[in-house]
């Protein structure tokens, strides 16, 4: 599989590198503190994310039913200095996040493995039920101009209908016959600006699921190889789906 070329002004919103795990026990407030106290340094902000819960009852057929609205805390984000990194830790698994202006899978990658390792070493997850990346871009196209020039993932209108679109979201998930990976493309159009340019989000995922993997079945290595099989198939997905006209862009 050819290299991704490294554009100087690369589209990429926010890249994630994702670990979902599964136990038997809730995220503690200690174990969350200790990731804390020895990330103060490098992650000094925190932000604490909820998990909103709906609760319906009817508990007599001739009354209208109740509802509750509650909120859990969900684990937390640590954040950078500068406000560009994130690493989340949750009951559910841990997160590495990167926004613009991304530098490199290199640096990404290697501080995603220094996060999961000091998370697996404090939260001891029982199993590893998936890995996964995922990229968001943002593209300017000009308004006025043929998708296809730009394009090759998108829906194609019937030229008999109306061509200025006010919602266009297109989605696709493909299976890599050699990984079993899975591949997602989310290409979502916004209303054209005051530049004459169409914003497109291209969201390009790649992740492997794992069953009933214990964690101490699942190596470093065979971690971070299917990570790197997976930056290869994220790649091909997006080189695939712009065109020359666009790579100018970035170059």
């Amino acid at each position: 599989m050819p290299e991704q070329e490294t554009y100087p002004r690369a589209p990429i919103l926010e890249a994630v590198l994702d670990i979902r795990v599964r136990s038997s026990s809730a995220l503690s407030e200690d174990s969350l503190g200790e990731l804390r106290a020895r990330e103060r340094g490098t992650y000094p902000g925190f932000r604490r994310p909820f998990q909103v819960q709906f609760k319906v009852e009817r508990t007599d057929p001739a009354l209208e039913p109740t509802s509750q609205v509650s909120s859990l805390a969900y684990g937390g984000a640590m954040v950078s200095e500068d406000g560009l990194q994130l690493f989340q830790a949750r009951p559910d698994g841990f997160s590495h996040n990167r926004l613009a202006p991304y530098q490199d899978w290199v640096s990404f990658s290697s501080e995603a493995r220094r996060l999961w390792n000091l998370y697996r070493e404090v939260v001891k997850p029982e199993f590893i039920e998936m890995l996964g990346l995922n990229y968001i871009n943002r593209i300017g196209l000009p308004g006025g101009v043929e998708i296809s020039d730009y394009l090759r993932a998108y829906i194609q209108v019937p030229p008999e209908l109306p061509q200025i679109l006010e919602v266009h979201n297109f989605q696709v998930q493909m299976v890599d016959p050699e990984s079993q990976a899975r591949m997602s493309i989310v290409v979502s159009f916004g209303s054209i600006d005051a530049k004459e340019r169409i914003p497109v989000t291209l969201n390009v995922q790649a992740f492997k699921l794992f069953v009933n993997r214990a964690s101490a079945d699942v190596t470093e290595d065979e971690v971070w190889a299917t990570f790197d099989r997976l930056r290869e198939l994220k790649n091909l997905v997006f080189e695939s789906c712009i065109s020359d006209k666009v790579r100018e862009d970035f170059r």
